[in-house]
């Protein structure tokens, strides 16, 4: 089950690249993501209360519904979605979907040109690897330290959700314009507020402080596009399907480790061999090193400025570089 449910999490570095690959125009490509961002949105809203509601009625329910729908999207794109690339960009290419170690050595060719690039990937990582290990672990969690039902953890999840719809649509545009030519340090920013958010979560008494805690973080959820548009912007247009390939594969491998950590540090606490919310802590700290991660690359990128190296590209908006949406 566990190998099985990370190959069909892959989806997320698909859909990110099919999106890349079909808009070569940044402001279609921005349209495009901004669609994928809202259907996203409104079913971590949506998702959580209606899996709440069914498992009240039976445990089961919410597996049963949520393979139906599986069952429905496999079936859409069988039937509506066409192959859209040419057959001599389909293989033999690292850049387009190739063998492995090709993809592999290209893109670690790729962060070695520009420790820009190197610092913003790894900031990313560890922003993966820390809401992964949390993510793993927080219905049990709830449900063990809060005694909350599948309905209340439901409802907490879609306000979460609805946290993240703000914050990509809401919040974000009005702090990359407040923030424009800084963006570095607005990620640090982003960062440093997911990492208060799970260090109060460890200090919660009662599960009611979620709530608030929640809502005050909301700017933490900025963090993902902003640090994929200092990542892109790194890298020229031709580089961009690589960079995408490679970023989601080192997320997607992040995520993996961070199920594996947040799991068992909670066994543990469960055992009575852990401390009880050393899987909150240890998202934190994840995030604090994230957050230390970007700092030599805005350095390394002032440097570059200040020696006339080429500037950064000008992006058309936030969205028109993201590569997928992680946490």
């Amino acid at each position: 089950v566990p190998w099985g449910a990370g190959g069909g999490g892959s989806h997320n570095a698909i859909e990110g690249s099919c999106i890349v690959d079909t808009t070569p125009d940044s402001f279609e490509r921005g349209s495009a993501f901004g669609r994928l961002f809202l259907g996203l949105g409104a079913a971590f809203v949506a998702g959580p209360a209606v899996g709440g509601a069914l498992s009240s009625w039976h445990r089961s329910s919410p597996f049963w519904f949520a393979a139906a729908l599986s069952c429905c999207s496999m079936l859409v794109i069988i039937t509506r979605m066409p192959e859209y690339l040419p057959a001599s960009r389909r293989r033999g290419s690292a850049a387009s979907g190739g063998r492995l170690m090709p993809q592999l050595k290209a893109f670690g060719q790729l962060m070695a040109k520009d420790s820009r690039l190197s610092w913003y990937i790894s900031a990313s990582v560890l922003s993966s690897l820390g809401i992964s290990s949390f993510i793993t672990v927080r219905t049990i969690w709830a449900r063990h330290y809060f005694e909350w039902d599948g309905f209340e953890i439901g409802k907490v999840v879609a306000s979460y959700g609805v946290t993240l719809m703000a914050a990509q649509f809401v919040l974000l545009p009005a702090l990359l314009w407040a923030m424009q030519g800084r963006e570095a340090l607005l990620a640090q920013l982003c960062l440093l507020v997911h990492f208060a958010r799970f260090t109060a979560y460890s200090l919660a008494p009662t599960g009611v402080w979620l709530y608030p805690t929640m809502i005050l973080s909301t700017a933490g959820s900025c963090s993902v596009p902003v640090l994929q548009g200092l990542c892109s912007r790194c890298v020229g247009e031709d580089e961009q399907s690589l960079l995408s390939g490679g970023a989601s594969m080192l997320n997607t491998a992040a995520q993996v480790l961070g199920a594996i950590v947040g799991s068992t540090c909670f066994a543990g606490a469960l055992r009575g061999s852990a401390y009880p919310t050393g899987h909150l802590l240890f998202s934190a700290a994840c995030f604090l090193l994230a957050t230390g991660c970007v700092a030599p690359g805005s350095l390394a990128e002032r440097r570059k400025k200040g020696t006339g190296g080429t500037p950064p590209r000008e992006q058309p908006s936030w969205v028109s570089t993201a590569e997928g949406m992680h946490g």
